[in-house]
């Protein structure tokens, strides 16, 4: 996948987190947090970009 697909996906995500009344950030924090366990990988560090 290119960055530019990528980029897209994300916004994507956000967009759509934001036409349903939900807050974006977490809503990336949740599809993040649910792919790594439906996929059985370690995701800490990527859930916790940004935070801190």
């Amino acid at each position: 996948m290119t960055g530019g697909k990528r980029a897209a996906a994300i916004y994507s995500l956000i967009g759509s987190a934001k036409l349903n009344g939900l807050d974006p950030e977490g809503y990336l924090r949740f599809v993040i947090d649910r792919i790594c366990r439906l996929s059985g990988q370690s995701c800490r560090r990527a859930t916790a970009l940004g935070s801190g």
